[in-house]
């Protein structure tokens, strides 16, 4: 039958990396005598990590060469982006196969990402080169220590310390790892060295207390904690591990307490939730249990346990059928949890499901005895698996230092807005041009675009039109005229007179792209200002310069889509109509169509960053995750700084 959920306790990661800055005044950079790439250097030393990355950019562009790729990556990793440090790592090692940092950095990225597998295979890889480095048996024990390959880490942590390691962190793993093999004293041994070595160590301290915790001396344990609370009170590894100690004690509301304050220090710390959710349900607070395992499931929607404790819970309250959907989605991630069958064949039975139960019961008894017939090696690449599927995040905001670090910045986190015309010459915020140079059905040679959602101050758009009004333009080329003012009068929500212009230069030439561009635009900011008022009202009143007597529904989203596919089809190479109406189609739920239009702008316009942000986004909604996080990489790496606060979201949980 089913281990108890308090057994189920994941107990979170801690990620020590140790990690040398490569020498960038060696004589092979001098080399390479690049003005991108030794400004990068400068910037990468003051961590100034998104200036580094454009300079990088512009390196790789210059030269292709092989360590503007690896500090690019090491910049990337600084940022928060595994995918793209990866591929960046990657990119160097097929330029100078023999780079060992490159392997001994990709392992690190592909550890963080869980990618065990491979990740020692690059631990490999580095020692080949130089079998006397002992950074990267800290970090391949760091690896093992998470997979509770405690005898590995100790032999590693050996390794290092023949090699030269001298700081108190090897003792402390050394420690962690003996802690797990039950070797009490050598463990104790260790931490007193490490102690020794610094005393201020806070986390040797609270590894101790584990420690302590383990060897069933809860005094001593207890100690250790507080005083790291003593000297931080808000520690939340301290205070997560006190909690769990008073769980231990059965204090339940202090414990509560603990992880209360844990949660709100580290809201995205899903290990303090996981486990709140299991001290609940022991509370007999159900709902609230069920609250916080829908909290992790949201943060990690793949996380098996999840679902297994919330089928557990939903199950004890007699939540038959919502219990059997959990267990449903633990078999379909992880068709080898035999538990989720046994607890199934339960609920089929009190379903009176007979033959639907004992089905499920001797599946179950089948897996359990396959388990045992497996080899040792099929065994490791199953708990590798695994571990992906049950790890939940125990990120602490006191873990790293964020100095140049913009993923932790609180930035919202919303698809980009659609582009417009730029509103008149000379204005200043233009975020792309087209060239239109002899191409057909546009009025000037370069079109200008800008953000939707700009606002420029009433005075210089009336001194825009009035302008205008004066050109030579409004006689000797009406067509540009009308769609110029027309922009003009867009920006001054002076939605009558736009549709107005723009209409009439549809009529004075049936092909002008622009216009139909620049009326889809209208119509869709008018669209969005129409939204904040109730659907079902026919006509909305107001002064002349803003939206009377303009109906609903003609400016409905089919008939913007409408203007855009006519823009389309007079230039099927305008990237920013395909951008505009996948921004459309995803407003109405059409994540496909909006998909495919911005893969299509992203083929016209490899550069286009916002496409490939949006994309990410979309694809990270639809669960595919993966695809998601690539777009988001790419478009951090185009300059959009916002795609790493989504990646720190969403891509590294």
């Amino acid at each position: 039958m089913p281990a108890p959920e308090e057994n189920m306790i994941s107990k979170g990661r801690y990620i020590m990396l140790f990690i040398v800055m490569v020498n960038v005044s060696s004589p092979l950079f001098a080399q390479m005598k690049l003005s991108y790439f030794e400004r990068a250097k400068i910037e990468l030393r003051n961590r100034d990590y998104t200036q580094a990355l454009q300079n990088l950019n512009y390196a790789i562009i210059q030269s292709d060469h092989f360590e503007a790729y690896f500090l690019r990556g090491l910049t990337k990793y600084n940022l928060g982006d595994l995918k793209g440090a990866e591929k960046d790592y990657t990119e160097c090692i097929k330029r100078a196969p023999l780079h060992k940092e490159a392997f001994h950095y990709r392992a690190i990225v592909r550890d963080r990402q869980y990618n065990f597998q491979e990740a020692f295979l690059d631990y490999d890889r580095a020692l080949a080169i130089d079998s006397m480095d002992w950074r990267i048996y800290m970090n391949r024990s760091i690896s093992n220590l998470f997979l509770q390959n405690f005898e590995t880490v100790v032999h590693d942590c050996n390794k290092a310390l023949k090699f030269g390691a001298k700081g108190e962190g090897v003792y402390v793993l050394r420690a962690m790892a003996r802690t797990g093999l039950r070797q009490f004293d050598a463990s104790l041994k260790d931490f007193e060295t490490a102690l020794r070595k610094n005393p201020h160590n806070l986390f040797a301290h609270i590894q101790r207390g584990i420690c302590y915790k383990q060897m069933e001396l809860p005094d001593m344990a207890l100690r250790d904690f507080e005083w790291v609370l003593e000297k931080d009170s808000s520690n939340v590894q301290a205070l997560f591990q006190r909690a769990l100690l008073r769980m231990d004690n059965k204090e339940n509301e202090l414990a509560l307490e603990d992880l209360d304050q844990v949660i709100a220090l580290a809201p995205d710390n899903t290990v303090a939730l996981f486990n709140r959710a299991i001290l609940k349900s022991r509370m007999a607070d159900y709902l609230g249990a069920i609250d916080d395992y829908n909290l992790v499931i949201q943060k990690r929607p793949d996380n098996i346990l999840a679902y297994y404790n919330r089928g557990l819970v939903k199950q004890q309250t007699g939540a038959f059928k919502s219990a059997m959907e959990d267990y449903d989605k633990v078999i379909e991630l992880y068709p080898e949890f035999s538990d989720a069958y046994y607890n199934r064949a339960q609920i089929k039975s009190e379903l009176k499901d007979f033959r639907g139960a004992e089905k499920d019961y001797q599946f179950a008894q089948s897996l359990n005895e396959e388990r045992y017939l497996k080899s040792d090696s099929l065994n490791q690449q199953e708990a590798l698996k695994l571990a992906r599927m049950i790890t939940l995040s125990g990120r602490m905001p006191e873990e790293e230092d964020q100095t140049g670090k913009i993923q932790y910045d609180d930035t919202e986190i919303v698809i980009k807005p659609w582009l417009q015309l730029i509103p008149y010459d000379g204005y200043d915020k233009a975020v792309y041009y087209y060239d239109a140079l002899n191409k057909d059905h546009y009025q000037w040679n370069l079109v200008g675009l800008t953000v939707a959602g700009d606002t420029i101050a009433e005075p210089k758009i009336h001194q825009a039109i009035e302008d205008l009004d004066r050109s030579t333009e409004s006689q000797s080329t009406a067509l540009a005229y009308y769609v110029k003012r027309a922009t003009l009068y867009t920006y001054q929500k002076n939605y009558n007179k736009a549709f107005t212009d723009f209409n009439l230069s549809v009529k004075l030439d049936g092909n002008n792209l622009l216009s139909y561009f620049g009326r889809a635009n209208a119509r869709l900011k008018l669209r969005e200002l129409l939204n904040e008022f109730e659907p079902e009202t026919p006509t909305l009143a107001g002064n002349s310069t803003s939206i009377a007597n303009i109906t609903y529904a003609e400016h409905s989203y089919d008939e913007i889509i409408k203007d855009y596919n006519r823009v389309i089809e007079l230039d099927p190479d305008f990237p920013f109509a395909y951008f505009n109406r996948a921004y459309v189609l995803i407003m109405n739920d059409d994540f496909q169509g909006g998909i495919k239009d911005l893969t299509r702008a992203i083929e016209l316009k490899p550069d286009f960053a916002e496409a490939y942000f949006n994309r990410g986004l979309i694809n990270i909604y639809l669960q595919n995750i993966s695809s998601g996080c690539e777009d988001l990489s790419q478009a951090g790496e185009l300059g959009l700084k916002e795609a790493y606060n989504a990646i720190y979201q969403y891509c590294n949980q």
